[in-house]
């Protein structure tokens, strides 16, 4: 009896992709989702020059359609005669591995402590919530920049701010779905016929947790890339000469009056980026929730 309930709350994450052809937006976000994604796997079959090639002779030559510009580099070059267009695909790497990381690291622990505090309650729930009110009471930005300002400036560094900043939605969240999940007949069923703790959260918790948990990723996704290139922006994240949006948009913002290619391409392509995950998100949400799936 108790088993049997658990397969409907799985097959939520197994919904048909219904409707999927009348929505043109969805299907544009994953045109560019699959277009920085590939740029991001395979920077060296799609970039076509070298992203770190400096040559002073081209510095801040024109995209292609603007008069000067030249198809040896399409969308120009910047400051130091670097091709804009493999800087761009290069950045899509460093942006998706350290929103990727910074997900899976600040999910689990989300994940992990807001179920346990949820079911099992008492000092440990006090603990975990009193931990989440000290942490919401900052701006996340604000405490990122200053852990990586004790911490220095790198790569590694900035992947685990995010990842440890960015996990007291994920409990929050999941909290209150479990505590009232551990209230239901198939939970009670499940202590009834001698279930561990360990089997109860993860056989019949944990399934019905999927579906919140992949939108939740889905948007801190999008924030993490912004959150990424804004403290590469402001040199606490990515170093030069690693090609990044945010110190692309750092090295190019005093040349905007007479180069502004060098800046707007990577915000252009953050913001699309963003933009894309966001709505992809929407989508996903209305997709797992019964209440949402016949809208639009």
């Amino acid at each position: 009896m108790v088993e049997a309930l658990v397969p409907a709350a799985q097959s939520r994450t197994g919904l048909p992709l219904r409707g999927l052809r009348r929505r043109r937006g969805v299907l544009m976000t994953l045109v560019v989702l699959i277009a920085v994604v590939a740029a991001a796997v395979l920077p060296q079959v799609i970039s076509p020059h070298d992203p770190y090639t400096q040559d002073l002779s081209r510095r801040l030559t024109p995209p292609v359609f603007i008069r000067g510009g030249s198809w040896m580099h399409v969308l120009g070059t910047d400051a130091l005669g670097r091709d804009m267009l493999s800087r761009v695909i290069y950045g899509a790497r460093v942006s998706l591995m350290v929103a990727t990381i910074a997900v899976i690291v600040s999910g689990t622990i989300g994940v992990v402590l807001g179920l346990l505090a949820g079911y099992f309650g008492g000092p440990l729930d006090e603990i975990v919530m009193r931990a989440t009110e000290v942490q919401l009471a900052f701006p996340f930005i604000l405490t990122a920049v200053a852990l990586v300002s004790v911490l220095g400036a790198s790569l590694r560094n900035i992947v685990i701010v995010l990842g440890v900043t960015g996990w007291t939605t994920y409990a929050r969240v999941v909290r209150g779905i479990s505590l009232s999940l551990k209230e239901r007949e198939f939970v009670e069923a499940a202590r009834a016929i001698g279930c561990s703790h360990t089997r109860i959260l993860r056989r019949y918790l944990f399934p019905n947790i999927i579906g919140t948990v992949t939108v939740l990723g889905t948007f801190a996704f999008a924030a993490f890339i912004i959150a990424e290139s804004g403290l590469s922006y402001l040199g606490l994240g990515v170093q030069p000469p690693t090609p990044s949006w945010g110190v692309m948009l750092a090295d190019g913002y005093i040349y905007l009056r007479i180069a502004w290619w060098v800046t707007v391409f990577p915000g252009l392509v953050l913001m699309l980026t963003a933009l894309s995950i966001n709505v992809l998100g929407d989508w996903v949400r209305d997709l797992l929730d019964p209440r949402l799936r016949n809208i639009g």
